[in-house]
């Protein structure tokens, strides 16, 4: 069965052949194929850059909206990614309960596209949306989360070829996608 389930939603042994999450290595009960690790910078849409101040540092950030993904991973809250990376950049104080908050990642980069505000976008996730020009990333800086993307799965589930074949195949893109992303 194939299934998109809310980060929020913990992983119960015996209800999925193979999961993709994003998760910190650890899902008690449950064994991990890593897959990539992510990694977190703000986009927005080039559009937005216009009727504003100029976007070249950290701390002008306070003159745009801020775009929340409320489900970033497992047990993190709607400003988990904006303090994730600020922190990391030894960015200055930034008020981050401002903006809008979304349920998921891709509704939080179709709002940045819209020229709502500046997004946390993940590097696996938005190369598209980059080379399209439909998103730029004002800033440099990208800075790991610390979380990885991993194939979820019981002990034993890879006995069944069907549930190994399949899983060898996302093995195999999430290898070539990591190629595609060092370039």
């Amino acid at each position: 069965m194939c299934c998109a389930e809310d980060s929020s939603l913990s992983l119960s042994d015996g209800d999925f052949d193979l999961a993709l999450d994003l998760n910190d290595g650890h899902v008690p009960g449950l064994s991990i194929t890593p897959l990539m690790e992510e990694h977190i910078f703000p986009v927005c849409a080039p559009t937005l850059l216009r009727s504003r101040p100029p976007l070249r540092h950290p701390a002008d950030l306070a003159w745009y909206p801020l775009l929340h993904d409320v489900t970033a991973w497992r047990g993190s809250h709607e400003h988990a990614e904006w303090e994730r990376y600020l922190e990391a950049i030894e960015a200055p104080p930034l008020n981050l309960h401002r903006g809008y908050t979304f349920n998921r990642h891709h509704l939080t980069m179709e709002a940045a596209i819209a020229g709502m505000g500046v997004a946390i976008a993940r590097q696996t996730l938005i190369r598209g949306e980059l080379e399209s020009g439909m998103l730029i990333a004002p800033f440099a800086q990208r800075v790991p989360t610390g979380m990885h993307y991993g194939i979820v799965h019981a002990s034993g589930a890879r006995d069944d070829r069907r549930v190994a074949a399949v899983h060898d195949w996302i093995v195999e893109e999430a290898r070539r996608a990591v190629g595609a992303l060092s370039t």
